[in-house]
């Protein structure tokens, strides 16, 4: 129909203003982020990610956020988490 990007025209279609529809769909976006403990198993996909990448800065979280379906930030404190548990050792 047209690219859900296009907020101007989504809003007019709906007879909205296009921040309201934009807004709107990112709180459905975010309903569809896996939420909750992580496990081991991504534990394991976020430790071997960052060694094979580096720590890249924000692209790196970003691309997580993609692969992984979790909010970039919560990927990053729980690397860091991960990251103090072995240097603790």
């Amino acid at each position: 129909m047209f690219d859900r990007t296009d907020w101007k025209t989504i809003g007019t279609v709906l007879g909205r203003a296009p921040a309201s529809c934009a807004d709107m769909w990112k709180s459905l976006e975010r309903r569809k982020v896996k939420k909750g403990a992580f496990t081991l198993a991504e534990d394991a996909y976020i430790e071997r990610r960052v060694t094979e990448w580096g720590n890249k800065g924000m692209g790196l979280w970003k691309q997580l956020e993609k692969e992984m379906n979790r909010r970039d930030s919560s990927i990053q404190s729980r690397w860091t988490r991960l990251n103090m548990r072995t240097t603790d050792s």
